[in-house]
């Protein structure tokens, strides 16, 4: 019943304009029943959201290209294979999300503006393989993150707490820290290496 349930909700939510997909999505939140279903393989585009409780469902796969959540609740969440190219992600929770080969090109998971609050929570999640070039991850919480394998090419991590991620084979050409990011010492000396200790 329950897999038939998730079908027919897929089904409804393909079919559905972006103003009815996002009406859909914050029933469900309010209802408590978004992490009953799995939202896989679908098209959120362009979506914006704001508050919203997405903690612990299923977007493997789907599409959130140039989408706007502000303060949206998606821990432990399961987003891998997902596309968030160009979203803008401020004060979001990812705690402990799913996020492997995630695409996070050019997201901003931060307001880029000096006096902004702290940018997005992404403690313990799971970031292996994921893309973030040119990502804007400035003042966000990646403690204990899994980064290995991910592309950090030109991303800026400025004032961003990073201690205790595992940055194992990660890319971290042309990535952007300065002074207060928070880093472990080997990780802070093989960025060194990389990018011959230029900081900003």
């Amino acid at each position: 019943a329950r897999i038939t349930s998730e079908a027919r909700t897929r089904t409804a939510l393909s079919r559905l304009n972006l103003e009815r997909k996002k009406n859909l999505l914050e029933f469900l939140s309010k209802s408590d029943l978004v992490s009953l279903f799995k939202l896989d393989h679908l098209n959120f585009n362009e979506m914006e959201l704001f508050a919203v409780n997405l903690a612990g469902a299923s977007f493997v796969d789907t599409s959130f290209q140039k989408a706007g959540f502000f303060w949206v609740n998606m821990e432990r969440t399961d987003f891998r294979g997902a596309d968030f190219k160009g979203a803008f992600l401020p004060l979001c929770i990812f705690k402990a999300a799913k996020l492997t080969d995630t695409n996070f090109e050019g997201a901003r998971f931060t307001v880029p503006f000096p006096t902004a609050p702290e940018g997005a929570n992404l403690f313990m999640a799971d970031l292996k393989n994921a893309n973030l070039k040119y990502a804007l991850l400035d003042k966000v919480s990646m403690q204990k993150a899994n980064l290995s394998e991910a592309d950090l090419s030109y991303a800026s991590l400025k004032h961003a707490n990073l201690l205790g991620a595992d940055f194992s084979y990660a890319n971290l050409h042309g990535t952007i820290i300065n002074n207060t990011t928070l880093m472990d010492t080997k990780v802070r000396l093989h960025w060194e290496i990389i990018n011959k200790g230029a900081k900003e």
